[in-house]
């Protein structure tokens, strides 16, 4: 939903941004989510920070595309990473803040999408 609303007002409104690579692009954002909370958490995620640049360059690369939607991508990623950091386990004192960033960047986002469209 989220993506499709960031199309609809920075994008082409035309096309709707729902499909398989949305969900998959929702689906890294949330991985990003889990290893910025593992990061906060101290642990070493050497090569899982490698793969996840290099996940997001070949994001960015393919969302560039002619006929892809770049938009939908981008709403989806970004909406996977707040609702991934939204639903971070509250009893972990490291990551409450983390939690409360995100919950509160998912309500400005959601908020902010919903408001330009309407």
């Amino acid at each position: 939903m989220m993506s499709t609303l960031y199309n609809l007002n920075f994008g082409n409104e035309n096309i709707v941004g729902i499909g398989a690579s949305t969900s998959i692009c929702a689906v890294m954002g949330l991985y990003l989510a889990n290893l910025l909370c593992l990061l906060k958490k101290g642990q070493d995620m050497h090569s899982d920070k490698q793969s996840a640049i290099r996940m997001v360059v070949s994001l960015l690369v393919i969302s560039l595309l002619p006929g892809v939607g770049f938009f939908g991508h981008f709403g989806s990623l970004a909406g996977g990473l707040l609702l991934g950091l939204a639903v971070v386990p509250g009893e972990d004192k490291e990551l409450v803040a983390l939690k409360w960033a995100g919950m509160v960047l998912s309500a400005i986002y959601s908020l902010i999408l919903l408001t330009i469209f309407i």
